[in-house]
């Protein structure tokens, strides 16, 4: 190893090919500056508002959009950057929201399983919805890296954006359903919808969603995911048909064989104690969880809109052995006690257990 070498590695620094490299960088990026000169690239700096245009350059037209000197010269520098500085890049450019560089790194070609989904997941986080789109049009999966787009843009409330994710192949029920434990938090009623429809669980995570609605406040919220139903299969006993037994013997000769006792021997098919099924729907919640906890925590807070809510779907107001009840006198709200002692639901009837 010669001399010069020795001493870059010694001091630290840079081989000189990168050094040089970058001083012509400065240079052509300051050339650019100076003149003051608008560039034509093929790309739109705004897919939707820009217009296509058209140059005289001698004898000969050119289409194209303007473009700013700064952003031309990044693009003529890209066949000169490693695969890891595009990576940085694509992040820079999703979290600032630039799309046009979002584009022109997708023209080189980008890591779509792993630069590509975490500047997904920065686009959706940051609300820069035509990001997310740009992205998804070059070849990111909605779904990348076990949905995190989906619960970026839910955390950020960002609606718009997880709908569009859902709609591109997002699974709402990821991650323990995060997303929509996450528009519970936000009080948006609208994502809760959408991500209950297209699978997330009402109850994921032992009721972090309800728990979520109910510390907010928010009650329409709190409806939704109590009107979230599933269908189950219901049991039904049949009641004994005993004159299926015409053939078989009393066991007491003065008691007749079509009222008690089985004949020695039956077929599967005519056994008297064959159970039917039906489908039924059931709430996924159980409003009455934990001995009646949520109904407590919004009394607790004398949310009165959200006991409505609870007490609408079956809320035991005796629960608790009457803590929910003396809370609400203690607190003196006279419609909060109104509601708990004229809305008290009487003891269930008894409903043949779900399989």
């Amino acid at each position: 190893m010669n001399t010069f070498l020795e001493g870059l590695i010694m001091k630290g620094r840079k081989p000189g090919i990168s050094r040089f490299r970058r001083a012509f960088l400065v240079a052509a990026t300051a050339i650019g500056l100076t003149t003051g000169s608008v560039g034509i690239d093929n790309l739109p700096k705004d897919p939707v508002t820009d217009t296509h245009i058209t140059f005289q350059t001698g004898s000969a037209d050119q289409y194209g959009y303007n473009i700013s000197p700064i952003d031309q010269m990044w693009k003529h520098t890209l066949v000169m950057k490693s695969d890891a500085q595009r990576d940085l890049d694509l992040l820079a450019a999703a979290q600032d929201g630039d799309s046009w560089r979002i584009r022109a790194l997708a023209e080189h070609g980008i890591n779509t399983e792993v630069a590509g989904a975490r500047a997904l997941a920065a686009g959706a986080g940051a609300g820069h919805a035509d990001v997310v789109d740009a992205l998804l049009k070059a070849g990111v999966k909605a779904d990348a890296h076990v949905n995190a787009a989906l619960v970026a843009a839910a955390k950020n409330n960002h609606a718009a954006i997880a709908l569009t994710l859902l709609e591109n192949g997002a699974l709402a029920s990821a991650r323990g359903s995060d997303a929509l434990i996450s528009a519970a938090e936000n009080g948006n009623d609208a994502l809760a919808r959408a991500l209950i429809a297209r699978g997330a669980d009402a109850n994921a995570q032992d009721g972090m969603a309800l728990q979520a609605a109910i510390q907010g406040g928010h009650a329409d919220v709190a409806d939704t995911l109590l009107s979230a139903t599933r269908t189950v299969a219901v049991s039904i006993p049949v009641a004994p048909d005993y004159s299926i037994w015409t053939g078989a013997q009393p066991f007491d000769q003065h008691i007749s064989p079509n009222r008690f006792g089985p004949p020695p021997f039956f077929s599967p098919i005519d056994d008297p104690f064959n159970m039917n099924f039906t489908l039924a729907e059931r709430p996924v919640i159980d409003v009455n969880a934990n001995n009646g906890q949520a109904l407590y925590d919004a009394v607790y807070k004398n949310d009165i809109d959200m006991a409505r809510v609870l007490m609408k779907h079956g809320a035991d107001a005796n629960a608790k052995d009457g803590a929910i009840k003396q809370l609400a006198n203690e607190s003196r709200n006279t419609a909060m006690v109104n509601l708990l002692n004229g809305n008290t639901p009487a003891a269930p009837s008894f409903t043949p257990p779900g399989i």
